[in-house]
């Protein structure tokens, strides 16, 4: 199954692509985690659109939430007794202030992870998709000149 994007759902079609290229990666996966921020007002889109693809792929999801640092060591010590073979952690704003525990807690519990920024991969992770920051910074500032 392709995951296709929809029209002005770019960030709900990077999570579902992201289940996609792990399940890529992992071939036999068949439950993967994802970990999502609950403070976050759009975790819901997320997880529907990644839970809708994952079904497609023949994989269940795992929704770990963490909206602390105390969390994050909470939703990786989960990982084994789910049986999560990957994990899916999107671009997400903690997430990315706490970018070197979670790519180190990825290295130490051995799961493939696959995160929304490079950021994380020049930080040590596995493999990421989504939007360039310092690109969308550049953009922004072009927009803000133009207006």
């Amino acid at each position: 199954m392709r995951v296709r994007a929809r029209r002005g759902a770019f960030g709900v079609f990077v999570g579902a692509k992201s289940v996609e290229l792990l399940k890529e990666l992992i071939p036999k996966a068949a439950v993967m985690a994802y970990l999502v921020n609950p403070s976050n007002p759009t975790v819901e889109f997320y997880t529907k659109e990644a839970t809708r693809a994952a079904s497609g792929l023949g994989i269940q999801i795992r929704v770990l939430n963490a909206s602390t640092e105390g969390d994050l060591d909470e939703a990786f010590s989960s990982l084994a007794g789910l049986g999560a073979t990957g994990l899916v952690v999107l671009g997400e704003p903690f997430f990315e202030s706490k970018r070197d525990k979670i790519v180190a807690l990825a290295t130490r519990h051995a799961i493939p992870t696959i995160y929304g920024f490079r950021e994380y991969v020049t930080a040590g992770g596995l493999m990421s998709y989504g939007a360039s920051l310092p690109d969308s910074y550049r953009r922004g500032g072009i927009y803000v000149g133009r207006i």
